[in-house]
């Protein structure tokens, strides 16, 4: 639908939120669109030239949130000369193939979609990150633990990490015994150097008790150093309970790091 107003002529606009809305912003725009500072877009086209002139124009804007908006190939958030961007918010735009993020004051990133590649090149306040991956079950043999490992690099310095259950079990990341990929991810990951220095708490939500769910319990435990609090969410639905809690391995993870708080 085509918008009647022409909203670059609001001066005091702070928040904006559309749906189903063609939306396209010119560069230079009249004062307007300047104080914004939350803009909200769900089921709309993103183009680069639309990002760009969004942040070129809305110096103001704190908060940018894009729903099953369509878009292709990569998205570039390039927010350098901002310094008030503090949260970036991504669900479910699956035609996106990568993730190319340059906003120095970002603190949080809230996203939920399939694995892609993050290209966090300058993301140096990033204190939150809530992640909802989402199986591919189109893509048979594709296997996307490996970018899962590759983008923990970008969330070394959070303070907090959710996360759901597919974190610990995408397809083939299962720590099976007897199958050559998944042994090189537990040993890459085991003698990984990734160090998380300022997270303090991690929340997954699925947890289902899976042995291998808790080898990547204790990964964390391990790696993160400032980590006070993990939080284990069990399925709500009865079909997908858990089984029986391994009490004994739990019990051995928190005798291993006291210093972390295991909830389940």
């Amino acid at each position: 639908m085509d918008l009647s107003v022409d909203l670059s002529a609001i001066e005091a606009l702070i928040v904006l939120k559309l749906r189903w809305c063609k939306f396209e912003i010119p560069n230079n725009t009249p004062k307007g669109l300047r104080l914004l500072r939350t803009l909200a877009l769900m089921k709309s086209k993103v183009t680069p030239e639309m990002i760009d002139a969004i942040l070129s124009n809305c110096i103001h804007l704190e908060t940018l949130e894009l729903t099953r908006c369509i878009t292709h190939g990569v998205l570039s958030i390039n927010a350098h000369n901002h310094k008030r961007f503090k949260e970036l918010v991504l669900y479910c735009m699956p035609n996106r193939l990568q993730i190319i993020l340059d906003a120095p004051t970002l603190e949080c990133y809230k996203y939920e979609e399939f694995v892609r590649i993050l290209d966090f090149s300058r993301v140096d306040a990033l204190k939150e990150a809530k992640l909802h991956y989402i199986q591919n079950y189109s893509w048979r043999y594709y296997d996307s633990s490996y970018m899962v490992l590759a983008n923990m690099v970008a969330y070394t310095g959070v303070h907090v990490l959710s996360t759901t259950n597919i974190f610990l079990e995408i397809k083939k990341f299962t720590f099976e015994p007897g199958m050559l990929c998944i042994i090189h991810q537990k040993s890459y990951m085991e003698s990984s150097n990734y160090e998380f220095n300022s997270i303090n708490e991690v929340t997954i939500d699925g947890y289902k008790n899976h042995w291998h769910e808790l080898d990547i319990v204790q990964f964390f435990c391990g790696h993160a150093k400032s980590l006070k609090k993990l939080k284990l969410i069990m399925p709500k639905n009865v079909k997908k309970r858990a089984r029986g809690l391994d009490y004994a391995r739990l019990d051995y993870i928190r005798s291993r790091f006291p210093g972390v708080k295991v909830e389940v």
